[in-house]
């Protein structure tokens, strides 16, 4: 197999050269695509799961794209789609509410090139989904298209070739297998686009992210996002300079997509900003507000499921059972990889009455090179922390983020605040345990980038640069 470590030097040697060229040729591509905001979009169709249907159609044209010179310039070949997410300067937007329409952009850009490979055979394809969120119908790590030897989306584009993709097969199990609990559930808790109050639920950093002058990650980005590239995919997607280079990439965004659009047909689109920013490095000038009627894009995704998210409030005070509802599915995970603590935060558990209770942690860290993840631990002071007892783990075990690396740009932030909320389960103790000694114990694992799925090592050398100032709040 290829030194994918020489391939990603390689690839970091030519980021500025392909990055000029691009700039330099845009007029030329602009003359070619058009002058209007937006292609003339096609007739509307579905963007389906790939494990459902047939997405022979998909695979060809990606295919064909693929049999075009490696070319960073120009719009006909499935390496300058991959170069636009990619390239260095400037980078793929993450970590700011830019994040979401951006990718949109992305995909609906590859969109139109698939569509024009060779009609009328492909004039409809439309890029399908990875539902991650539900067990493949085949056994198997991933939907069976992308583990068939014969299939071009077994593959991925490495300086020597395309060759078999070296994503991860290991039998992990994802903490996101429900919709209801991971998604509708995200979803209702979040109907802040961007930074949210902290006296209302859901992620300081809103739905999408924070301003891009400030940072900060969104509900959707961890640890959903952040988890899937790193640890529930990994290889050439553990990096942000090396990810579309595996076909996985685009369906597994799409996916993402979907939840983007979910979040429009519950809230709208009246409270997303920045509407006018242009979404940097597409092959046209295109804004947020061209992106936020997919229907305008010539696509669509099939009707939410009937399953409906499942209330916070309807726990009660009771046993100490597992906190929360995703508990045992994230503590299987936790089980794997125990960690190291890196941050302990000790408070009283106060009377009932409270509305609110986020945990927050100020300025994670993205590190260049080095994705890592955590665990949250909620439990009584008197109780010896023991994360490698599977007892312990299901019981006291509340929630996981994860933090995907990222090269270091000049503008752009490389921290990230963090919340959890944990008012379901502060609200089942309150009455139980007011005015306990608790703890909130704080665990995380590093994975190395690079070549496949690395051993997991912990980052002692990194722990006073990785998690900020922690801090629990009770609003009433």
């Amino acid at each position: 197999m290829t030194d994918l470590t020489n391939s990603k030097e390689k690839h970091a040697r030519r980021d500025f050269l392909q990055t000029s060229a691009l700039t330099a040729v845009l007029p030329a591509i602009f003359s070619v695509l058009g002058a209007s905001p937006l292609m003339a979009a096609p007739a509307v169709q579905r963007r389906e799961d790939i494990d459902t249907f047939d997405p022979s159609d998909y695979i060809y044209a990606l295919s064909k794209l693929a049999e075009h010179k490696d070319d960073p310039v120009t719009p006909d070949n499935y390496y300058y789609y991959a170069w636009i997410h990619n390239t260095r300067r400037p980078p793929c937007e993450h970590n700011s509410n830019l994040f979401l329409p951006w990718h949109r952009a992305l995909l609906y850009f590859l969109e139109l090139a698939l569509q024009k490979v060779d009609p009328p055979r492909t004039a409809n394809v439309r890029i399908p989904f990875y539902n991650y969120t539900q067990m493949p119908k085949l056994p198997g790590r991933y939907p069976g298209v992308f583990e068939r030897p014969d299939t071009f989306l077994n593959n991925m584009w490495t300086t020597t070739g395309w060759q078999k993709s070296n994503r991860n097969n290991a039998a992990i199990s994802s903490p996101f297998f429900s919709y209801s609990e991971h998604v509708a559930q995200l979803i209702e808790n979040n109907p802040n686009w961007t930074k949210s109050n902290l006296g209302t639920r859901g992620s300081i950093n809103g739905f999408a992210g924070g301003a891009k002058s400030k940072g900060g990650k969104g509900a959707v980005e961890t640890p959903q996002h952040d988890w899937m590239h790193d640890r529930g995919i990994g290889g050439l997607l553990q990096q942000t300079t090396t990810a579309a280079f595996d076909p996985i990439f685009w369906s597994f965004h799409a996916y993402i997509d979907l939840i983007f659009e979910r979040w429009i047909e519950r809230y709208g689109t009246r409270n997303i900003e920045p509407m006018g920013a242009e979404l940097n490095n597409m092959p046209k000038k295109i804004l947020v507000k061209d992106v936020l009627d997919v229907t305008k894009l010539g696509y669509e995704y099939p009707p939410a499921p009937l399953e409906k998210p499942k209330s916070q409030m309807s726990v009660g005070v009771g046993s100490m059972g597992s906190f929360a509802q995703q508990a045992p599915l994230i503590a299987r995970n936790a089980g794997e990889q125990v960690g190291e603590v890196y941050s302990t935060y000790n408070f009283t558990i106060p009377a009932p009455g409270f509305k609110a209770a986020p945990f927050v942690i100020k300025d994670a860290k993205i590190l260049p090179d080095d994705s890592y993840h955590g665990y949250l631990y909620l439990h009584p002071k008197s109780v010896t922390f023991n994360p490698e007892d599977d007892l312990f783990r299901e019981r006291y075990l509340v929630d996981h983020f994860s933090v995907l690396s990222m090269p270091s740009m000049p503008g752009m932030s490389m921290k990230t605040d963090l919340s959890f909320d944990l008012f379901s389960e502060m609200f089942r103790i309150s009455e139980q345990y007011q005015g306990q000694e608790w703890v909130i114990t704080v665990t995380v694992v590093g994975i190395g980038v690079g070549p496949g799925l690395k051993t997991a090592e912990a980052l002692p050398d990194k722990k006073d640069e990785v998690l900020g100032k922690s801090e629990m709040l009770f609003i009433e």
